[in-house]
Parts: C-alpha cells; structure tokens; sequence
C-alpha cells in the first residue's frame, strides 16, 4: 500500500507540467484584457458560483489579501459582483455579472478547443486512455475534498 501511495504522490508531482503541455502556446481571445490569474479566477466563478472569497483564493493558490487585488480588479472591470454570505454577513461571496459570464463561457469554449486541438494527433487508445485517466482523476476530488 506505501509502494502505491508513493506512486500516485510522485505522479500528481507532474501534473502541473501535463497542464503547461496542453496549454503550451495557448492564449484567450477576449473582448476585455484579463492576466491570466484573472481569467483563471472568473473560470473559478463560473464552475463553483457564489463561494467566499477564502475559498477562490485557496484555489488560486493566493494569499487572501492578494486575491482582494484580483476580485477588486475583476469587480472593476465588471465581471463580477461581492454579495454578503447569507451565513456570515462580514463575508463576501463571488458572483458573475452578465457581462462575467459571456467572458467566462468564452474563455471556456477557448480552452475546450484548445485541447481537442492538443489531443487530436493522439491515437484512438491514448485518447481513451487519457479520457479515463481524467475522469478518475475528477471523481477523486469528491473523494478527497
């Protein structure tokens, strides 16, 4: 069981490497200018809505006085709005705009041809593979979370 565990730790070490892979040379085509933590924060938005601002800057991977920066910028731009938690009324949830959702479902559309892109030089039964190997790999967050 140590053996497997060491084995999955040490291939989670490359999955950052496997995501700058498919991504390699990819940039988004936007009607608004957004850095990519900005653009990567929105797509936050948009899969999980309505969260604290505590949880998007964990998963930015950003201090939470950091991440202000980048909600007040998203908020300046008008892509997203602060709405009190209906738990905690100190706390801000995040919300897409209009205007946030366009660009978030836009940046989706981009990524997702960006990797059918990537991955269609792969034969029949690495892309299988892969498409097995990535659903494992979503099903396991709710095991883990």
């Amino acid at each position: 069981m140590r053996k497997t565990d060491q084995e999955i730790a040490e291939l989670f070490v490359r999955l950052p490497v496997f995501i700058d892979t498919i991504f390699k040379g990819f940039e988004t085509t936007l009607p608004i200018r957004l850095n990519l933590t900005e653009e990567r924060t929105l797509m936050l938005i948009h899969l999980y809505p309505g969260e604290p601002m505590g949880i998007y800057s964990k998963h930015a991977g950003l201090s939470q006085g950091s991440f202000t920066t980048v909600a007040d910028n998203l908020a300046n731009k008008g892509l997203i709005e602060r709405v009190p938690s209906e738990n905690d009324r100190r706390v801000s949830c995040l919300v897409l705009t209009d205007k946030g959702d366009a660009t978030a479902k836009l940046i989706h559309a981009q990524f997702i041809d960006c990797i059918k892109q990537r991955v269609s030089s792969m034969n029949p039964a690495d892309k299988s593979a892969l498409r097995d190997a990535m659903k494992t790999i979503i099903d396991t967050i709710d095991l883990l979370d």
